[in-house]
């Protein structure tokens, strides 16, 4: 039945159970004192005032069903809302407040607040898509985490016009740091990211080893077009530049990075194997020393295609790689860095150098994987530039060695010859029998040893001669 009142005479209303009721001076008054004005909760109608309602006393309001709409301000005396659906089962304007928990809160106006605090989301072993509860939290906290991974957030708001939301990541960085590289909402596509500085993500520029870093998203859609995220970094302990054991930087072009005045020099490196110091070349964007090749012709030298530097899986006189000296070494960036730009592979002196890009393998293995055939990136007059430069000696000595020319890493046309890197020629059209090399762990016509083999130089026949260089060997 729909709530009303009926009005009687006499400038009074009638109202079952309430007996007479009178109005004076905008104020209704019942003929039975200290009764309360029920209304009947059966009804589907609708009580509208469109002037200020006073409370003077104590309210008790349903603990159950729609609840109370109220349509402009609402002022609050000692009103006890405890108990009501909507305010969580929690005391709200009391003399003595409890906590109060609010599925959405959304003022128009300037909200203070005493104190502000946010739920933390443990996650683990995060790496790929990690989903990301939004209704439980916007603080996200990985540990231990075993990947680069995306932001995946569920239960987003689906309303963004003209708002935005700060979500944070922190991530409790350990031995090779991880970072998120991307943000998805409610399934959707990758969301365009603004990275502070405009970094490009790469945990090898923004993610700093064995360092808590927390990366807050502002998430936005002002234009209520493309929604994105403005992205900012924040890294807690002391940067990792390479100058002590403890500050052990994860590659020379991390320092490189962070310290675009970094010079040449002797840093410790921690790639993943444990930390030690090695030279560092800053002159090309910072590239770690990984080996060295003696300046020999030695039967002997643990760098002939067959010597056991090649295969090493443990450093070799490390601290040899300290320094631009002549000598045998390898460290363990030969085996355990994972390339993430180039190789440079320098004869003679450090600035003589053929580059290879790669990335996301050691060089070890790209000196005894599979063969990579390199005709269709190198010239033979790169080849011979490289050891004129390298060797002081005359391109010339190659002139009778114009044809079947052969380039490569670990590539062996037949089994009278292989290189671990460089090129063979020959002086006849037979690409099975070539005659002469420039290289480093380079042999022809089966000499695995002697006058047609070579650890870092060239060496030609008729007549047979050899032309050694000390070899050195970079990773970016």
């Amino acid at each position: 039945m729909p709530r009303r009142l009926r009005q009687g005479t006499s400038g009074s209303l009638k109202y079952k159970n309430f007996g007479k009721l009178s109005i004076a001076d905008n104020k209704i008054f019942s003929e039975r004192q200290n009764e309360s004005l029920h209304l009947i909760t059966s009804g589907t109608g609708t009580v509208t005032t469109n002037d200020i309602v006073e409370i003077n006393g104590n309210v008790s309001l349903p603990t159950s069903g729609s609840g109370v709409g109220v349509g402009g301000n609402v002022n609050f005396g000692a009103i006890n809302l405890s108990g009501l659906d909507g305010i969580d089962n929690h005391a709200f304007g009391t003399t003595t407040p409890s906590d109060a928990t609010f599925t959405d809160f959304e003022s128009s106006g300037i909200f203070t607040a005493g104190a502000l605090t946010d739920v933390v989301v443990e996650l683990t072993n995060s790496t790929g898509t990690v989903f990301h509860d939004f209704s439980a939290g916007t603080t996200f906290r990985h540990t231990t985490p075993q990947g680069d991974f995306t932001v995946a957030l569920n239960s987003f708001p689906t309303n963004l016009a003209g708002k935005s939301f700060e979500v944070t990541v922190i991530v409790d960085q350990g031995a090779i740091a991880y970072i998120p590289t991307a943000v998805t909402l409610n399934g959707g596509g990758n969301i365009q990211l603004y990275w502070n500085g405009g970094f490009t993500p790469s945990n090898t520029v923004l993610g700093i080893p064995n360092r808590l870093q927390i990366f807050k998203f502002d998430i936005n859609n002002a234009t209520g077009g493309q929604v994105n995220a403005n992205v900012s970094i924040a890294t807690f302990g002391q940067t990792l530049d390479g100058s002590i054991q403890a500050l052990a930087a994860p590659s020379a072009k991390f320092i490189k990075t962070i310290n675009p005045s970094a010079t040449s020099g002797v840093y410790w490196i921690d790639h993943g194997n444990g930390p030690y110091e090695v030279y560092c070349d800053m002159d090309y964007g910072g590239h770690v020393l990984i080996a060295k090749i003696a300046n020999t012709t030695s039967s002997s030298s643990p760098w002939l295609y067959n010597g056991s530097y090649w295969s090493a899986t443990t450093a070799q006189d490390e601290t040899t790689c300290q320094n631009l000296n002549d000598g045998n070494a390898l460290a363990r960036g030969y085996y355990g860095y994972s390339i993430q730009n180039n190789l440079r592979l320098c004869l003679g002196n450090k600035d003589n150098a053929i580059i290879y890009a790669t990335s996301s393998t050691t060089p070890r293995n790209l000196f005894t994987g599979s063969a990579i055939n390199l005709n269709a990136l190198y010239t033979r007059q790169d080849f011979l530039n490289w050891f004129v430069a390298g060797t002081g000696q005359s391109a010339a000595v190659f002139n009778n060695q114009p044809f079947c020319n052969r380039m490569g890493f670990n590539r062996s046309d037949s089994a009278s010859q292989a290189m671990r890197f460089g090129i063979t020629m020959n002086n006849e059209n037979d690409c099975n029998s070539n005659d002469s090399s420039i290289g480093f762990g380079t042999y022809t016509n089966g000499n695995t040893t002697g006058p047609r083999a070579i650890p870092a130089g060239g060496h030609r026949w008729n007549p047979d001669a050899q032309y050694p260089a000390t070899g050195f060997i970079f990773a970016q």
